[in-house]
Order: structure tokens, then sequence, then C-alpha cells
């Protein structure tokens, strides 16, 4: 069984930003980039399985990836060291 994943945030609020996790660090970046709103900044997480949580859950690591949007441009821009 596979612990490792990466979740992905497209916005600045966890909540109501698109987001989700997947197995793959490519895709992770990919749907990142594919909705992130002009003038937003997102991330790309590591995550693993807590099966000690009740009910089993996630265990956010560290941030491996942080971009913005350029809204003047249009270009996804990696924002600052991670």
């Amino acid at each position: 069984m596979r612990d490792g994943f990466y979740s992905w945030v497209a916005g600045e609020d966890p909540v109501s930003a698109p987001s989700g996790i997947t197995c793959d660090p490519y895709t992770a970046i990919q749907r990142l980039c594919e909705t992130l709103p002009p003038g937003s900044r997102g991330r790309v997480q590591a995550v693993r399985l807590n099966r000690f949580s009740s009910p089993v859950g996630y265990a956010y690591g560290a941030v491996l990836l942080r971009v913005r949007h350029d809204p003047d441009t249009g270009d996804i821009v990696v924002d600052g060291d991670t």
C-alpha cells in the first residue's frame, strides 16, 4: 500500500480553493497550474496517510513548490524558496 502522496491547492483558502491529492507529483503540478486563478498563489505539498487518526486522514509535510499566477502576463511563476 502506498503512503506518499502530493496535495495541490490553487488559491489562498484551502477550504474553498480548487484542490486535490494525487500519487503523482507531475499531476499535482499540472492540476495546480490549470486551476490557479489569475492573481492567486498555490502550492504542492507532500502528504502521507495518517492511519492513527480517526477517521483515517492525511498528515501534511513539506511544501515542495509555491507558485503564483501573474495577472498581467498570465504566466505561472515559481514563488520564492520552498
